[in-house]
């Protein structure tokens, strides 16, 4: 057998896991289970960030999780609401940290195509 003169190479890997990482997420996100205890803490947390009478928010809980839990309240109060953006912003975390890796690693993206 002979080599092919194409091969999938780095970058259609990266954008196969990608592409497979979004589709999880997102059918998590829209199909997944009710809230559990963190994310209905949060949920609460961002309720008491946008209507400061609603409650206390323990001190040991992340600020940056009760912002974007007010993003998701000021959306919608659904399980989807709560969780698209901290799914998108995973995305959007994989996207470039695979990036920056690539960079890293010296590994050029080639416009032309080759099968």
């Amino acid at each position: 057998m002979t080599p092919s003169r194409c091969s999938l190479g780095p970058l259609h890997g990266r954008r196969l896991v990608i592409a497979a990482a979004a589709v999880c997420l997102g059918i998590v996100a829209a199909w997944g289970p009710p809230l559990g205890h963190d994310e209905a803490v949060y949920a609460l947390g961002g309720d008491s960030l946008l209507h400061p009478s609603a409650g206390t928010y323990p001190h040991y809980r992340s600020d940056g999780m009760r912002l974007l839990a007010a993003t998701g309240l000021l959306v919608g109060r659904t399980d989807l609401a709560l969780r698209i953006l901290p799914v998108g912003l995973t995305i959007l975390l994989l996207l470039v940290s695979s990036g920056k890796s690539l960079k890293m690693a010296g590994i050029r993206r080639s416009g032309s195509r080759c099968c």
